[in-house]
């Protein structure tokens, strides 16, 4: 059973975008070179993951974030993500249909 609505998934992107937020905030604050770049490290990560969750619902009133917010960031990720920055939605498309694809012809043999 899924128990995961629409409201507790935005939730979840949400909590991402803010934790990408304060590491983001905390990586320009750290005095050494080595804090700055671990905390870099995880406000990359939780940016992709971010982004990863918008391929869902895209920008919805649910987020309670929008497109403007993220482009503070938009200058830190790579090029694939940031086609998804702009088209949430669709950047998810191709790999939902192959995924159907292999699943029918699997189920055909």
């Amino acid at each position: 059973m899924n128990t995961k609505t629409k409201v507790r998934f935005c939730d979840g992107v949400y909590s991402y975008f803010i934790l990408t937020k304060r590491f983001y905030e905390l990586s320009h604050d750290a005095q050494h070179e080595i804090q700055r770049n671990y905390l870099w490290y995880w406000a990359s990560f939780f940016l992709k993951e971010t982004l990863r969750g918008l391929q869902k619902y895209g920008y919805t009133k649910e987020l309670r974030f929008n497109k403007s917010d993220l482009k503070t960031f938009y200058p830190f990720m790579d090029k694939k993500y940031r086609f998804c920055y702009h088209f949430p939605r669709i950047y998810g498309f191709p790999k939902k249909l192959r995924l159907w694809f292999m699943r029918y012809f699997s189920a055909k043999q």
